[in-house]
């Protein structure tokens, strides 16, 4: 089946339609024209024809009748006048002035019946005009006096309608001129609803495809502008909706983010309290258990080297005490490793400073060597929520790892700075590095990396610093490769925002009178 486009429709009725209203216009006002024209005629041939019988039905002629037949022989509209007696013979014909057709011929067409009545009878149109406007045949019939005769008229309206057929034939070349101009515009029109609608199509099909940037080029100042100003303006909502929607979607994605980060947290944060109420414990009973032997120990060996001067004796004594100083350092440690914020203070700690003070007395007490130290602090690095103490002890241990594996000789870049709502300080050593498996394990309690001869700590140095820094909602990074070097950067909640929950609870469980103070700052 055949299916016409909208565009195509409104361009047919637009070009079509007034060319066919106005063709039927015409048409009915030429036929209107015509029949009134005829019915004038027929009235005014009637009445001759009355007089033509009055004149008849006299005994004698007059001049009066005598010149109504001559105005009948040049009449160009007349074809004939037949006079009839009672019986139906023709007694007189009379040839009109019309000329064209034959008399007989038209005769032959009537269909009426002779007779005295009055009649009239359309015989035929006249050939080759349009919509008959060149006139009809028509044959008008009186009766004659009281003798029973009549009076047969047959007249063409032919002449009377020439001026009505030209009208009829230009007004009919103005209507056709008029369908060229209308197809003309229609097709114009229909260029332009194409390329409309091209243009929207295409706009619309970029916009499904996520091209929410399209807009719609529409300079018609018709309605299909104000449609395009329309669609252009459901476009430019549906791209604000859009980014607002991504906005939220990337808000949403780092809110999850932080709290799958808390959370992670706060269950390591669990797990290492767990863990840190297990080995303080431990700690404690080993305290218990060891401490009082070991200063008995401690004691002996001191009296001895007191009461007996043999060299041998005292060096003897002298390595009891020192292993017993070395057991003493291990439970010290035990123990802040098992609570790190025993004795801590919290307040608003300048990083910046600590940094600083480390850098000079480390650089004091290598002077001379070939450790080189560099520090970068960016302005405007806001305060952290910290105990000082503590906080130096790790930045210390980390500084003493650097420089350790350096062995003596390199740089360590020291670099203070904001991360968004977090402070870090990173440390970066051109030391020996470390294999990936090494830096997943160096936050184990008692890992190291150094032989027996070297090791001199109880290998909890690192282990205490990460207990340290996560209590204070932060956490250490470290990125290594061997032969290059390593880095630890310590993240630490600003004091612009309250420490995360899981590092709240764990102060408050280790230090409450001080950490509601810390929470309240």
């Amino acid at each position: 089946m055949l299916r016409i486009g909208l565009r195509h429709r409104i361009a047919l009725f637009v070009g079509i339609s007034p060319a066919v209203l106005a063709l039927a216009t015409g048409a009915f006002l030429v036929d209107r024209q015509h029949e009134k024209v005829e019915e004038l005629l027929t009235d005014r041939y009637q009445a001759r024809a009355r007089l033509l019988g009055i004149y008849l039905a006299e005994p004698a002629p007059n001049p009066a009748g005598e010149l109504m037949l001559a105005e009948v022989a040049e009449d160009r509209s007349i074809v004939l006048v037949e006079f009839f007696d009672a019986k139906g013979s023709r007694q007189r014909t009379i040839a009109g002035a019309f000329d064209g057709v034959e008399a007989e011929d038209i005769r032959a067409s009537a269909t009426g019946q002779d007779g005295p009545a009055s009649t009239v009878e359309e015989i035929a149109p006249y050939p080759g005009g349009l919509l008959h406007v060149r006139g009809h045949f028509i044959a008008v019939t009186v009766p004659v006096g009281e003798g029973g005769g009549w009076v047969r008229l047959l007249f063409c309206t032919r002449t009377e309608n020439e001026e009505l057929d030209r009208i009829a034939w230009t007004a009919l070349a103005i209507i056709l001129c008029g369908l060229f101009l209308g197809l003309g515009l229609a097709l114009r029109l229909d260029r332009g609803l194409r390329r409309v609608i091209a243009n929207l199509s295409r706009v619309t099909q970029e916009i499904s495809t996520g091209k929410l940037d399209r807009r719609l080029q529409v300079r018609t100042g018709d309605d299909l502008e104000h449609l395009g100003d329309l669609f252009n303006h459901m476009a430019a909502s549906l791209s604000a909706a859009q980014e607002a929607l991504d906005a939220k979607n990337k808000e949403l994605a780092n809110l999850l983010e932080r709290r799958t980060r808390a959370l992670q947290v706060a269950k390591d944060m669990a797990a290492h309290h767990e863990e840190m109420a297990a080995t303080g414990l431990l700690a404690a009973g080993v305290a218990h258990e060891i401490g009082n032997p070991l200063s008995s120990i401690s004691g002996i060996a001191q009296r001895l080297r007191a009461d007996h001067p043999d060299p041998e004796v005292t060096a003897r004594c002298e390595s009891i005490l020192d292993v017993a100083h070395r057991i003493e350092r291990i439970l010290r440690d035990l123990r802040t490793f098992a609570w790190p914020d025993g004795d801590a203070r919290l307040t608003a700690v300048e990083v910046g400073q600590i940094v600083r003070d480390l850098v000079q007395l480390a650089g004091s007490k290598l002077e001379g060597g070939d450790i080189e130290f560099r520090l970068d602090e960016e302005p405007g690095v806001p305060p952290v929520t910290a105990d000082a103490d503590r906080l130096r002890q790790v930045f210390l241990n980390i500084a003493i790892n650097a420089i350790e594996a350096m062995s003596g000789q390199g740089v360590l870049s020291v670099r203070v700075a904001r991360a968004g709502e977090e402070v870090l300080v990173a440390f970066r050593d051109t030391g020996i590095g470390m294999t990936p498996e090494v830096a997943r394990q160096i936050f184990n309690p008692f890992f190291s990396t150094k032989n027996e001869e070297r090791r001199r700590n109880s290998g909890l140095g690192l282990a205490i610093s990460s207990a340290i820094i996560q209590r204070l909602g932060g956490r250490i990074d470290v990125a290594s490769s061997p032969g290059v070097g390593s880095t630890f950067t310590v993240f630490l909640p600003a004091a612009t925002r309250a420490l995360s929950p899981p590092a709240t609870r764990a102060l408050a469980q280790a230090c409450p009178e001080r950490s509601e103070g810390a929470a309240a700052r």
